[in-house]
């Protein structure tokens, strides 16, 4: 069985807690949209607002570094498919060779 995670809402200092599974969970004060911040990090106080805007920087600065750190490895994995296709490219005609170059143009475009 999922653990349960805890789900904020930073405007109105509210969390809950629900399965992993759910998609999206809404703030039942004001409807907006709850973050998920697992289920080990502590929650501030609901009057300390400095805590609050704090762990909320926490979490976009945490999710921008996820994000770069996952646009950086595709964009190695593209210049290694690019590579690749170069060097097979270069090499003399095969059977299986216009089929592989074709595969990795297809993973190239996704």
């Amino acid at each position: 069985m999922p653990s349960n995670r805890t789900w904020v809402c930073f405007d109105c200092h509210i969390a809950t807690r629900h399965h992993l599974t759910v998609q999206q969970i809404r703030c039942s004060k004001c409807g907006e949209i709850c973050f998920n911040l697992g289920y080990k990090i502590p929650l501030p106080a609901k009057a300390d607002e400095k805590a609050w805007k704090s762990l909320r920087q926490n979490l976009r600065d945490e999710l921008a570094a996820v994000a770069d750190v996952s646009h950086r490895l595709k964009v190695r994995r593209r210049h290694d498919i690019e590579k690749q296709i170069a060097s097979i490219e270069a090499r003399p005609s095969s059977p299986g060779r216009a089929k592989l170059i074709r595969d990795l143009r297809k993973e190239l475009s996704e």
